[in-house]
């Protein structure tokens, strides 16, 4: 009870002018009931204490209302409550804005750290994957030219003509193969450089 009696005294004579007016105020708010209370908005951003309502008049929390502002609030017994204002220190909001925009701020680049983790998983994945697409096509075209030499090698001996050796079945399957796997081999060795170029 006695708490609120200093605000709502404080809040009087924030709300008045005069000394006299202020005592005259006060004598005239003693015993009246409190009507109603409202949260009080600065900016956007409420206060923690509510505004009062006597006899039709609202009476701010001064010390919390002068901060919020970026007043600094005293009190002494003679001279009263004293707003002075602090013009190179922050108010209470500007600080709760500075933080909100600091927590926002690390929220992008947290996700944004997240993202970039994320692609880089990704594309070091598909280079995994495409080295051993490497491997696997350049044992298949390695396997194919072995065929075509022991095809080869066994067709001179049997006294075959070269001439027609290049036109048989066997030749032509296993060429196609390993010129389909040579521009295959060329594409993938294309995607893993410009994979590694993004790392």
């Amino acid at each position: 009870m006695k708490k609120f009696m200093i605000g709502l005294l404080c809040g009087i004579i924030f709300a008045t002018c005069g000394s006299a007016f202020a005592e005259s105020a006060v004598k005239k708010l003693i015993g009246e009931t409190v009507k109603g209370q409202y949260e009080v908005s600065v900016d956007g951003k409420k206060l923690s204490t509510p505004a009062i309502v006597v006899n039709g008049t609202s009476f701010l929390p001064v010390r919390e209302f002068g901060n919020s502002v970026g007043y600094k609030v005293s009190f002494d017994p003679k001279g009263g409550i004293k707003l002075q204002q602090q013009s190179n220190a922050p108010s209470e909001y500007e600080l709760s804005e500075k933080a909100r925009i600091e927590q926002d701020r690390f929220n992008r680049e947290a996700e944004e750290a997240q993202k970039a983790a994320d692609k880089k998983a990704v594309t070091e994945g598909r280079i995994r994957v495409i080295k051993e697409q490497i491997q696997e096509t350049e044992a298949v075209i390695a396997e194919n030219n072995e065929k075509l030499n022991k095809f080869k090698q066994v067709y001179i001996e049997n006294g075959g003509d070269l001439a027609i050796y290049e036109t048989t079945i066997m030749y032509q399957t296993v060429t196609k193969i390993i010129e389909d796997n040579g521009k295959k081999l060329e594409e993938l060795k294309k995607e893993l450089a410009s994979l590694e170029a993004q790392q």
